[in-house]
């Protein structure tokens, strides 16, 4: 069952799904991206680490990895939907809303050849396929100073393995919770698997990264301080959210934190 009709979007958002959002405050740089659930204790909780590359990393599910990630219960036979969402923030920044599939931790910035991802957990029922998804690298303790170039081998959305993402440029001294994305080789549209990383030089430091497949759902812009942004199901257009999702929130600063975060989002089925 989907909606499909205005009639069954009113009558579901009647009895929409309201699940409170509050993010304390994260150190950030202009410009820079940060993930809200795993650098602060909000509503939710604190997203907790990953398992390790060499152990296969974690799939994530809301059922069986939930601290840290908005909740819901999902109808018999209904699809969800994000149809609105309203923040405040005491910054102006952007949120961007990221369904996380797979994370795994413990790479280290001090190593020029390729880690190997040992026996990967999967991904998810709700996107087995990878489709639509991203590769992303975060951090959860400073890697070094010495400037490096990311690859990342990998299967696409199709199956095929060997894939490799266009070298990009890691950041330099990399600290805890910093984000950035590798893109995709040219025509992948997502990613099921991921086999290894690898940086082109050591930085210098260990440290800890971590690597995400995540799945884009929306963007919310805050542009005035503590001035509430609303976007409602037509300025989000009505995004599918899979059950078992669980909903990160990525903060690109344009300041030197993301400043307090507070609202709501809400979810309809049909």
């Amino acid at each position: 069952m989907a909606l499909t009709t205005m009639d069954g979007l009113v009558s579901g958002l009647a009895y929409s799904k309201r699940s409170r959002v509050y993010m304390p405050s994260a150190t950030n740089v202009a410009g820079g991206l940060v993930n809200l659930n795993q650098a602060v204790t909000g509503a939710h909780g604190l997203m907790a680490a990953p398992t390790a590359f060499g152990s296969g990393g974690t799939t994530f599910n809301q059922s069986t990895v939930s601290n840290g990630f908005n909740e819901w219960t999902a109808g018999t036979g209904t699809d969800a939907y994000l149809a609105r969402v309203a923040l405040t923030g005491t910054v102006a920044g952007t949120i961007h809303i990221y369904d996380i599939m797979w994370a795994c931790s413990g790479f280290v910035g001090n190593v020029a050849t390729a880690q190997s991802v040992v026996s990967f957990s999967g991904m998810p029922t709700r996107n087995t396929t990878g489709g639509g998804c991203e590769l992303w690298i975060g951090c959860s303790s400073a890697i070094g100073a010495t400037a490096h170039n990311v690859t990342a081998s990998y299967t696409n959305q199709a199956g095929s393995s060997g894939r490799t993402t266009v070298s990009t440029a890691g950041i330099a001294s990399m600290p805890a919770n910093r984000m950035y994305q590798l893109p995709l080789q040219s025509g992948d549209t997502g990613i099921q698997a991921l086999a290894s990383i690898t940086l082109s030089a050591s930085s210098g430091t260990a440290g800890n990264l971590w690597a995400l497949i995540m799945k884009p759902v929306a963007t919310i812009p805050l542009p005035l301080v503590n001035v509430g942004s609303v976007q409602d199901f037509a300025a989000l257009g009505l995004p599918l959210i899979d059950d078992e999702s669980c909903l990160a929130y990525i903060h690109q600063a344009t300041t030197t934190s993301s400043g307090i975060i507070l609202g709501t989002f809400d979810v309809v089925q049909g």
